[in-house]
């Protein structure tokens, strides 16, 4: 009887034979080695917990790249040793990534990044846009992406900081899920082409609603004032925190994102022909209802 040890991606036989039965689900980013390998072919030197990674990407003391990774509030250096450098970078952005996992709904979009079977790449790179803080840049080819968040992780305004970290985080766990199937949901009227679902206003308003969840109910919550009746669209994203999900808001955020909120000041998303949607014929289902995303920290 041939009895197998679960590693979750890969399955390892019985101790007698001792090998993988399955291939490595990254053995595309590393051709020089054997889809069985295990570990780079260097067990005694590192280690391969699962195959998932997210990592942070930043330079040294020498301008080199060098790479770490995050997984359950610490950060290991690329042999699985504990990191215990002084990198601003690093440190910072692990820090983020704690304020984050205090959340239920924070932790539970971390860990589905960790364990996707995608990459996902937090890089000391800067946006290049003048007033973006930070972008995340699908990788098309391959899944996972990049997380430009150098410039991000120097703004002094801890508010500002953080919401804009949440934010490109919920667009990676959303194309994460639309990366084999980007096509899926409908063709635009004008063009004939179909829609991607990441450059709808659904999802983006969706990206919001996260940030903003996320931010109010960590150990260092920065407050808001309920903006009820200032407009449709804050009065609708507004509900939805304080209240939960409730889809009918969803759309109505969706419905008055253009013309009333901030983000949209310059008016980068009123582009509704080219490539920027809508989604309220038919509407997506979203993903924020794989989170809780409701304001449940008690107000002092």
């Amino acid at each position: 009887m041939l009895t197998a040890t679960d590693y979750k991606y890969r399955n390892l036989t019985s101790s007698k034979i001792a090998c993988f039965i399955s291939v490595d689900p990254l053995q595309f980013k590393y051709l020089i080695y054997t889809p069985f390998q295990y570990a780079g072919n260097k067990p005694v030197s590192f280690i391969d917990l699962d195959g998932a990674e997210l990592w942070i990407t930043y330079l040294n003391e020498n301008k080199k790249e060098e790479k770490v990774r995050f997984e359950n509030g610490k950060v290991y250096n690329v042999d699985g040793s504990d990191y215990k450098g002084d990198n601003k970078f690093v440190l910072d952005t692990a820090n983020n990534l704690n304020i984050m996992s205090e959340v239920d709904d924070g932790k539970k979009l971390l860990d589905h990044l960790s364990n996707s079977k995608y990459k996902y790449d937090l890089s000391y790179k800067s946006v290049k846009y003048e007033g973006a803080l930070a972008k995340f840049d699908p990788n098309k080819k391959e899944g996972g992406g990049e997380l430009y968040i150098g410039k991000m992780i120097n703004e002094k305004d801890m508010y500002k900081k953080f919401w804009v970290f949440a934010h490109e985080l919920f667009h990676a766990y959303q194309y994460d899920h639309e990366f084999e199937s980007p096509y899926s949901y409908e063709y635009d009227n004008y063009t004939e082409k179909p829609k991607l679902f990441m450059n709808s206003v659904q999802a983006e308003v969706e990206a919001y609603i996260y940030e903003t969840s996320i931010a109010l109910n960590t150990t260092n919550s920065w407050k808001i004032k309920k903006k009820f009746g200032v407009d449709e669209y804050d009065n609708a994203t507004v509900s939805i925190i304080y209240s939960g999900f409730d889809e009918d808001l969803l759309k109505e955020a969706i419905k008055h994102f253009k013309f009333q909120s901030f983000a949209n000041a310059e008016g980068i998303y009123s582009d509704n022909i080219d490539g920027i949607h809508e989604f309220l014929n038919g509407f997506k289902n979203s993903y924020l209802q794989d989170f809780n995303i409701k304001y449940t920290r008690n107000e002092h």
